[in-house]
């Protein structure tokens, strides 16, 4: 790997633990997620390489950081915006759903893809612009659900796999949604946050 340049930030997760370290590296970037992997971006953002892997850690969990967390950084530095959100589609176009993490933005649009709804992604939503609309492309159908929220909404049975080494959350594979994924950008018609209330409130 080239020598590091300059540590541009380092983010903890909630109960600060070091999470995610970002560098310069030659003309491109390093993506570091403690204990886990390091990527390397390039400076056009055009090539995302994994370049070296903690000993133990799953594909499951490498396939993750992949999707969930270094491809919105790949997007935004192609110029594109990306939403922390979970979307549905609908008959009048995409409805996204963000919020914090444990918030139920996934588990909330999970009941409507089991009710027939179409889905557009989870967590990462690209958008772009077209004929003076915002559009969002799509992503993939799995769903990342918490065994609880799964149980919740009937969907134990259904095919799942491991997210991560780090999370006890599934991979809800099995949707009904998933046959019907769209395979081309939905007109973004609505944006709910989605909040947990404070405790004591109804």
């Amino acid at each position: 790997m080239p020598p590091l340049s300059e540590i541009l930030k380092t983010t903890t997760t909630p109960n600060g633990t070091p999470w995610l370290t970002s560098a310069r590296v030659g003309d491109g970037y390093l993506l570091r997620y403690a204990g886990m992997a390091d990527f390397i971006l390039n400076g056009a953002g055009s090539q995302l390489t994994c370049w070296r892997v903690e000993p133990g850690v799953s594909a499951d969990t490498i396939r993750h950081l992949v999707l969930d967390q270094a491809l919105p950084m790949v997007l935004n530095r192609r110029g594109r915006e990306a939403l922390h959100a979970t979307a549905i589609v609908t008959p009048k176009g995409a409805c996204a759903f963000s919020g914090p993490a444990g918030s139920g933005k996934s588990t909330l649009p999970a009941s409507f893809f089991l009710a027939g709804f179409g889905a557009l992604g989870d967590d990462c939503l690209p958008l772009v612009e077209q004929n003076g609309s915002i559009q969002v492309l799509p992503g993939y159908p799995g769903m990342r659900l918490g065994r609880d929220a799964l149980e919740a909404l009937s969907a134990a049975s259904g095919v799942t796999a491991p997210v991560a080494d780090y999370t006890s959350k599934r991979r809800a594979l099995a949707l009904p949604s998933a046959k019907n994924f769209p395979r081309e950008p939905v007109l973004l018609s609505r944006i709910y946050r989605v909040v947990r209330p404070k405790e004591g409130e109804p």
